[in-house]
C-alpha cells in the first residue's frame, strides 16, 4: 500500500524474510516502499562491489524472493529515530527472529560518544587547547570577521524595516 506523506513526515518499515526469519528495520522519506525495496535489492546484488556492506543484505541471503516489505509506523523527521530503535528493540525481544541491523540508531550513537567524551574528556580538553593556542590569531581574526558580517546583516535588516 502507498501512502501520500507530507514532506516531513517518514516511514519507518521491516524487511523479513520467510526463508530465514531475519529481519531489517529501517526508515525512509520517500513514499513508496516498493523504491525502498528495490534499493534493498540493489544492495543486496551488489554486495562487494559498493563500499558499504549494507546489514539488510542478510535478510536477502536464503532466497531473495521470500523478502516482503512492510510498512510499520509513519511519523515526522524528527521522531524517526525514536520509532525506528522502538522497533528494533521490540523485534529483538520475540523469539524466532534474527534482527540483522548491525548499526542502532543515532540515539545508540550519541550515548556511545556521551561515554567515550566522559572516558577521554581531560585528553579532548587539551587537544582543543593545545589547537586553540597555536591557532589563537587564526581563531580570533575568523570570530571578528563573523561577528562584523552580523552587524552588517543586522543594519541591512534595520534599514529594509525602516523604509
Amino acid at each position: 500500500m502507498n501512502t501520500i506523506l507530507d514532506n516531513d513526515m517518514v516511514q519507518i518499515y521491516v524487511l523479513s524474510s520467510y526463508a530465514n526469519n531475519k529481519l531489517y528495520i529501517g526508515s525512509f522519506k520517500y513514499k513508496y516502499l516498493s523504491m525502498r525495496m528495490a534499493q534493498h535489492k540493489y544492495y543486496f546484488r551488489n554486495t562487494g562491489k559498493l563500499k558499504n556492506n549494507y546489514s539488510s543484505a542478510a535478510v536477502f541471503e536464503e532466497d531473495e524472493n521470500a523478502v516482503q516489505i512492510e510498512r510499520l509506523h509513519i511519523c515526522n523527521s524528527e521522531e524517526r529515530k525514536v520509532y525506528e530503535q522502538f522497533y528494533i528493540d521490540y523485534f529483538k525481544e520475540l523469539d524466532g527472529f534474527e534482527v540483522v541491523n548491525v548499526n542502532n540508531t543515532s540515539l545508540y550513537h550519541k550515548k556511545k560518544q556521551k561515554e567515550y567524551y566522559q572516558k577521554n574528556r581531560d585528553k579532548k580538553i587539551k587537544v582543543a587547547s593545545n589547537y586553540y593556542h597555536k591557532n589563537r590569531e587564526m581563531i580570533l581574526a575568523k570570530l571578528q570577521n563573523r561577528r562584523d558580517q552580523q552587524k552588517i546583516a543586522d543594519l541591512k535588516k534595520q534599514i529594509k524595516h525602516s523604509i
